[in-house]
């Protein structure tokens, strides 16, 4: 190949590497901007109070002898799914630590560990492992027992810490300990039969109301309209609609006859089936049994 040839394709060459250089770099400078724009786009933003908490004595003054109980309230923040952990420590190496609760007993006595009011059990996704959290709020518990030979009337000024470790759908804040104060009023007289056990119950269970109560609730009228649909769809009853036509067939029968008896029974078996519908839904229902006395 002559000279300038291999002069032309080298330069041709070194043209093409260029271009090539430049090619990259101005793809690497467009992009680098909108990657740190949008680091700064995802940060995260901390509430300034995630977890706030309110301590209460249950009952408000225990006598000598009686068993009372620490309750201790978390609110959680409710958005970006912030959440505290269980009592319970999770498995694992890596796993978050557990909310815990320390009291100064002396000269109170501790009754059993600290329990909870109802976690969720599920997935975590930050750590990535199944565990149990408290999202919205949650309710720490411990049984004291004030001795006999505390004399009623006195207060007691105690204290405690509170440990726990907040996490949302992206994070997990370090653990935080908060410490707080108690004071318990002591009162006076011989133990209450309430509280002469430890109390565990940690939620209170839904109410369960009935459709006759709701119809209740929304009046006379209400009441009496679904007594009616109550009574249509006992129509439909193996037991009752073959009977149907047999008393359609005694009643019309004895209406030919067109005598005032046969109307007069008519009537008073029909009047007698709705006080008897109306009694048995109204037996079925509290809210009746209220107004009954």
């Amino acid at each position: 190949m002559p000279p300038r040839s291999l002069f032309k394709s080298s330069i041709y060459r070194a043209l093409r590497q260029l271009l090539l250089l430049l090619c990259l770099s101005l793809l690497f400078t467009s992009g680098f901007p909108h990657t740190t724009i949008a680091q700064f786009d995802d940060d995260v933003v901390i509430p300034e109070s995630v977890v706030t908490f309110q301590v209460r004595l249950e009952p408000e003054k225990p006598r000598p002898g009686e068993h009372a109980r620490i309750i201790v309230d978390l609110q959680i923040h409710p958005e970006s799914g912030w959440h505290v952990f269980s009592v319970i420590p999770g498995e694992g190496d890596f796993a978050p630590i557990p909310t815990s609760l320390t009291f100064e007993a002396d000269p109170l006595i501790l009754i059993g560990p600290v329990y909870e009011s109802n976690p969720i059990i599920a997935a975590d996704p930050v750590l990535d492992m199944v565990l149990s959290y408290h999202l919205m709020k949650a309710t720490l518990f411990q049984n004291i027992l004030i001795p006999d030979d505390i004399s009623g009337g006195t207060v007691l000024n105690k204290g405690g810490k509170l440990r726990y470790q907040a996490c949302s759908e992206r994070i997990c804040l370090p653990p935080k300990t908060e410490l707080f104060s108690l004071q318990i009023p002591l009162g006076t007289g011989t133990v209450r039969t309430e509280y002469k056990i430890p109390q565990f119950a940690v939620d209170s269970p839904p109410e369960e109301v009935s459709e006759i109560e709701d119809a209740l609730k929304e009046g006379f009228w209400g009441f009496i309209g679904l007594a009616v649909i109550a009574g249509l769809l006992a129509l439909l009853t193996p037991c009752v609609f073959p009977m149907i036509p047999v008393t359609v067939a005694f009643f019309t029968k004895q209406g030919e006859a067109g005598s005032v008896w046969s109307r007069n029974r008519r009537n008073v078996y029909s009047n007698r089936y709705a006080a008897f519908c109306c009694f048995r839904c109204c037996r079925s229902s509290t809210v009746c049994h209220k107004w009954l006395g």
